[in-house]
């Protein structure tokens, strides 16, 4: 059926007619259609995408930092924290610190990661592929650190053939995983010819180290020492402390005791 042309139309206007309204929903159509080269990547169609089809691929504002849904972009182009899982309990931190006893397994840590132990004195370096859980702990870095050191400024003589604690010659220490240097010295007047005396340095019961020191002069001064390389377990405490003896009844040997020249006893990593 024909309609009216418009009322306030120019004369001679066309009347707008069911067939001017067919083509007119027409031609929105054709202007609503996507070539198929636009959507090769997404669809394996033929012919032409209508706009519904477009429509689809379209992320509804509710999902948009929803769960379940897509992240969005902030005003620097990169993801909200907040939109982001908690990763911070997967986190290893570069450099750890603490007693031997508290470094973690080093399959719990990445590899790279550096642990200082405050007892042993040692770094350990986690070693293994970057980026992936460490395969072992390395120790690095140089030996050379006291573990323990004591010494004493009071004199004492040796007398008996049984051996006496020389006082204040006891240290404690933590070693680690290098071999452990343990070392004594002191200065002896070993007043009887012939003369000598026998210092021990003692772990419990055994004998770490026996150091001897004669003398073939009354009442000569000598220097009494030595040192030993010895491996413990990591991470167990160990007390060491020096003995002394006369090997010759009644020849006295005097430890001196001055701040010149003072009786110690030491641990160093090796």
């Amino acid at each position: 059926m024909a309609l009216p042309p418009f009322a306030d139309g120019p004369a001679g206007a066309t009347p707008i007619t069911a067939a001017v309204l067919n083509d007119f929903r027409t031609d929105i159509a054709a202007a609503l259609t996507v070539p198929d080269a636009a959507l090769a990547a997404r669809l394996n169609d033929t012919g032409s995408q209508a706009r519904a089809a477009v429509v689809s691929f379209v992320v509804p504002a509710t999902a948009k930092g929803a769960a379940n849904g897509v992240p969005t972009l902030d005003g620097t182009t990169k993801i909200p924290a907040a939109q982001l899982p908690d990763q911070s309990a997967s986190y290893a931190p570069l450099t750890l610190a603490g007693a031997y006893a508290a470094r973690p397994a080093f399959g719990t840590v990445k590899a790279g990661t550096v642990f200082y132990a405050t007892d042993t004195l040692e770094t350990y370096r986690a070693a293994g592929t970057p980026g992936a859980a460490a395969t072992a702990w390395v120790v690095v870095g140089p030996g050379g650190n006291d573990l323990a050191y004591a010494e004493s400024l009071t004199s004492v003589d040796i007398v008996s053939q049984t051996a006496a604690d020389i006082p204040g010659l006891t240290i404690t220490f933590t070693p680690g995983e290098r071999p452990v240097w343990i070392e004594f010295g002191a200065l002896v007047n070993i007043k009887g010819t012939p003369g000598e005396v026998v210092f021990r340095i003692m772990d419990g019961a055994t004998v770490v180290k026996e150091i001897h020191a004669e003398s073939a002069k009354t009442s000569y001064y000598t220097e009494a020492g030595g040192k030993v390389r010895k491996s413990y377990p990591a991470g167990v405490a160990k007390t060491l402390k020096v003995v002394g003896l006369q090997t010759i009844e009644p020849v006295v040997t005097t430890v001196a005791g001055a701040s010149t020249w003072p009786q110690w006893l030491k641990a160093t990593t090796a």
